[in-house]
């Protein structure tokens, strides 16, 4: 068997046998999927929360921001890409930061330097954070997007000898949220491309 076929094994089969019990029995194996790609730490405050970007509901900023004001960080750190001509996502981040209640000084939005993924969006974002002398931060995210990120920043920090700790802070996203996600559109589509992608990074990285 080819190493192409193999990858496609390893993603297609897990994936079939999680929407078979998913779609037999819902409430318990839905309510299990779901934890299953969410992490989450105790929180104490750092120097800086650090905000994905990729949610349009803007709840993981909102979540950031709540942290920020309750005291959990000093800085508001994200990066971002051209997501249309002329526009970013990092300048819509910080303007909708601002919008919050977030002094502009206290917001540092860079764009991103390597590839177009949450691997690339954690290099730019550490790099930030070293270039600030930071060492502790609160990552702040969709529920959904917790497990795989923890991962690649954990992964990251260790290959980049970083040397920082971090904590992670999940944001309740009604695009999938965590009751009934089966049943809306948008929620089988992240749920289900969270496993993929997953399987994809501890395969290729």
């Amino acid at each position: 068997m080819t190493k192409k076929n193999k990858i496609v094994l390893a993603v297609v089969f897990p994936l079939a046998l999680i929407a078979a019990l998913v779609f037999l029995y819902p409430n318990p194996f839905g309510d299990f999927v779901f934890r299953a790609v969410v992490h989450e730490d105790p929180l104490q405050p750092s120097r800086a929360i650090v905000v994905l970007g990729g949610a349009s509901s803007g709840v993981r900023m909102r979540k950031g921001v709540e942290l920020f004001k309750a005291g959990y960080g000093q800085w508001m750190v994200f990066s971002g890409n051209e997501i249309y001509p002329g526009y970013d996502r990092e300048t819509m981040m910080k303007d909708f930061a601002i919008s919050l209640g977030v002094p502009e000084d206290k917001i540092v939005a860079k764009t991103i330097n390597s590839e177009i993924s949450t691997w690339g969006e954690a290099i730019t974002n550490l790099d930030t954070l070293k270039e600030m002398g930071i060492k502790k931060f609160i990552l702040v995210t969709s529920a959904y997007h917790t497990r795989r990120s923890n991962k690649v920043y954990r992964d990251q920090i260790a290959r980049g000898n970083y040397a920082m700790e971090m904590r992670v802070a999940p944001a309740p996203d009604p695009d999938a949220p965590e009751n009934g996600w089966w049943k809306i559109r948008s929620g089988q589509n992240l749920i289900f491309n969270e496993y993929v992608k997953t399987l994809y990074y501890l395969i290729n990285y």
